[in-house]
């Protein structure tokens, strides 16, 4: 296993309960990047069709995780509020409505006014929202530590600060892992590094498709209990933690570093920047003298990597604006620190779960655009299923590395 974030621990963590021998390598500290870095929403509501059969599956999993795991996951359902301000916002509120309806998904309509008696001090002006009694929050240091916990307890083997270096391959078939203390021999690797896969791929001659995106995130000073339900709305999003704290951010986009391997890029994700490019705040990449470097030694750009996640120093004071823009009675709320995750993106939004990516043995578990950490657990389920040769617990036609070669993918269709 190539990646120790939480859809690596996951897919690991399933392997070893069937019994496998499994090796988990991880540049850092288990989980240190997006997975504990992100806002903690487990959300059905808002997602793209294609992705909503595996999200479903996955809402039905974190809602035993903790006793499956024997380790609390910080999992709480509450519920999913996401509001809309303009008459465009609604038709595509209702539009996606009939498809998470038809898919299963209990979501409803509701008025602004249902909206404060869900959302005690509710006092922002919206034309309606639609609400998830099902979804759902789970605080991600929680959960993290409950797959490493999980993880030794069903014998994987937990190697933290042990970046690996190369995938060894022979005739099309995976041969080993490199890393600074030595090679791993093995015939199957996952690979499930976030925003370090396209590095890695490329190494190995696969061009995968993956662009950045540094994601801002604040924590406030303890209130009295408020709500469990977690929030979104255009330009703001909420949830209250069991500690009495806020997370709070600004409903999604962030910051792009303009580079090399950005520009390269530029056709594979021009439809999904079309689409979303307000969202976004581009800035010149800090790593263009790194991508240079490697380009004048005869290598592609994507053999740098991702850049450090740097805080949007613009965003905690607006997300807690709009917190308290929002309900009242947290007037005394204060940011006590922010941070940054890189949240690895795709073209189409969809992350890639497959196993014939033009290399025998190797499956990857990548590219999750920000919707990973609601997927966790079904994730560990289906890729374990793929490794092991089984028919996955859902279709994943979808998210086949092949679509990008083909084509055969459209710009992110999500609403949230």
């Amino acid at each position: 296993m190539v990646g120790g974030g939480l859809i690596g621990l996951a897919i690991a963590h399933e392997l070893g309960r069937d019994g496998a021998a499994v090796t988990v390598l991880e540049k850092d500290d288990f989980a240190q990047h997006q997975s504990s870095q992100n806002w903690g929403f487990v959300r059905q509501q808002g997602r793209s069709p294609a992705e909503l059969p595996l999200m479903k599956l996955a809402n039905s999993l974190w809602q035993r995780l903790s006793d499956d795991l024997g380790y609390d996951a910080g999992w709480t359902m509450g519920g999913n509020l996401a509001v809309f301000e303009t008459q465009k916002q609604e038709a595509a509120y209702r539009r996606w409505l009939e498809i998470g309806q038809a898919a299963g998904i209990e979501s409803r309509f509701v008025t602004g006014r249902e909206a404060a008696d869900l959302i005690p001090g509710w006092k922002r002006e919206i034309r309606g929202g639609i609400f998830a009694a099902s979804d759902g929050q789970a605080d991600p240091e929680a959960a993290a530590r409950a797959y490493v916990q999980a993880c030794r307890k069903s014998g994987v083997s937990m190697h933290a600060h042990t970046p690996a270096l190369a995938l060894l391959t022979e005739e099309g078939k995976i041969r080993g892992v490199q890393t600074r203390t030595g090679t791993i021999q093995t015939s199957e690797v996952v690979l499930a590094s976030g925003a370090w896969s396209r590095q890695i791929l490329r190494q190995a001659g696969i061009n995968l498709p993956q662009n950045y995106v540094h994601g801002t995130v604040s924590l406030t000073t303890p209130h009295e209990p408020v709500t469990r339900t977690t929030v979104w709305g255009p330009g703001f999003s909420f949830r209250q933690r069991r500690d009495g704290r806020f997370i709070c951010a600004m409903g999604g986009g962030g910051l792009v570093d303009i580079g090399l391997d950005t520009i390269a890029q530029t056709t594979a994700f021009f439809g999904a920047f079309r689409r979303n490019w307000k969202k976004f705040a581009l800035r010149p990449g800090r790593q263009i003298p790194q991508e240079l470097r490697a380009l004048l030694s005869g290598q592609p750009a994507a053999s740098y990597g991702p850049p450090r996640a740097r805080v949007d120093t613009r965003q905690p004071r607006l997300a807690l604006k709009r917190l308290k823009d929002t309900v009242r009675g947290l007037e005394g709320l204060q940011i006590d620190r922010s941070w940054s995750g890189l949240i690895d993106s795709t073209p189409d939004g969809l992350p890639v779960i497959d196993n014939k990516v033009g290399i025998e043995g190797l499956t990857l578990a990548t590219g999750f655009s920000g919707h990973g950490y609601g997927l966790v657990p079904a994730v560990g389920l289906v890729a374990s299923e793929l490794v092991q040769g089984k028919t996955p617990s859902e279709d994943l036609t979808a998210m086949r590395f092949g679509r990008f070669n083909d084509g055969d993918y459209v710009p992110p269709n999500a609403i949230l």
